[in-house]
């Protein structure tokens, strides 16, 4: 593909020759290529082809190129869903061998290559105009969600739903901006099966703690299936009203009450002034406690020694836990 045809591709260009050029192999998921709701045929560069324009220009080397790995997956391009039937292109020896070899557990699906076969038999303007035609009809249908969508008033939407277009798949997201704190989409997903309506959370699709926070308040819709644009405009408007109506119900479940936050940490002055006079009784009689106890047993260390110890270390880390315990519970009982 000539550089003009995608020039605005330039920070991909900059990525796929820094990848390669440092070694790191590149697999090329091509699962959705040129598949968009738009009326046209977009022309968005695969890896392979900038990597081979790279080489081309000096910029790569074959050794290099070759670590791009393309998987093409016709299933969803040319909308064979279930067929799971997909073309690979590894160009390193080694791993396509390892590739092969696993391949051989997997019984081909002989249905779906007769009929990729046969579709891949037409000319290359056929098969440009069978994909403008899937675009066309995605187009058609995502405008009949986003109709429903903008029809819907806003007092039927209290939970400001909205209808996200994909920019480079089939499936577009149906996000819920004011989704109540507490409430899971997975049990509103359960409530809409229930009425034979099939969604799927976002968060079902998340591997990380952004993605899941993206996720938790989306669902992903298709733009598949037989249904056409009236059908899908009459079922659309339907999902929004009976989810918002269903995020009510189970909002209702949940109640969020705020406790006020109190901050007195600090014992008040009479509850100082009664421990500061009890510690101190108590560093009075304590050495004459223990030189009644030394004395009584005589296997205990030196008199000296083990007042001192007793004194000086043991009295005061023991003073410093239950003064801390009495300031706590006064505290509390206070801010009860």
């Amino acid at each position: 593909m000539p550089r003009a045809e995608y020039s605005h591709h330039r920070p991909c260009v900059r990525l796929v020759e820094g990848l390669l050029t440092r070694g790191i192999m590149v697999i090329d998921d091509l699962s959705y290529h040129n598949v968009v709701p738009r009326d046209d045929l977009p022309e968005i560069p695969t890896v392979r082809q900038v990597a081979e324009d790279l080489a081309r220009a000096g910029r790569l080397s074959s050794d290099q190129q070759a670590r791009v790995v393309t998987v093409h997956s016709l299933s969803k391009t040319d909308c064979l869903a279930g067929a799971r039937i997909a073309v690979v292109e590894i160009r390193e020896p080694a791993l396509r061998d390892r590739f092969q070899s696993l391949m051989i557990s997997i019984l081909p699906n002989t249905g779906a290559l007769l009929l990729g076969y046969l579709f891949y038999r037409n000319s290359r303007e056929v098969l440009r105009a069978y994909w403008r035609l899937r675009n066309a009809i995605f187009a058609e249908r995502m405008e009949a969600i986003t109709t429903a969508f903008h029809n819907l008033p806003a007092d039927r939407n209290p939970f400001a739903i909205e209808v996200v277009p994909p920019e480079g798949s089939m499936y577009p997201l149906l996000h819920i901006h004011n989704l109540p704190s507490g409430l899971s989409l997975d049990w509103v997903a359960s409530g809409l099966a229930r009425q034979g309506i099939g969604m799927i959370p976002l968060s079902a699709f998340a591997r990380t703690e952004t993605g899941f926070e993206t996720g938790r308040k989306a669902f992903r819709l298709t733009l598949g299936g037989t249904d056409g644009a009236p059908v899908l405009l009459g079922k659309t408007r339907r999902v929004l009203i009976d989810l918002n109506r269903l995020i009510a119900e189970e909002s209702a479940y949940y109640s969020r009450n705020t406790f006020p936050v109190i901050r007195q940490t600090a014992p008040s002055d009479d509850i100082v002034t009664h421990w500061t006079s009890l510690e101190a009784r108590l560093r009075t009689v304590l050495p004459q406690a223990f030189r009644s106890a030394s004395t009584a047993d005589h296997n205990v260390m030196p008199k000296t020694g083990a007042e001192r110890a007793f004194m000086q270390t043991f009295i005061p880390e023991r003073m410093q836990v239950y003064r801390q315990r009495y300031f706590d519970r006064e505290t509390i009982t206070r801010n009860w």
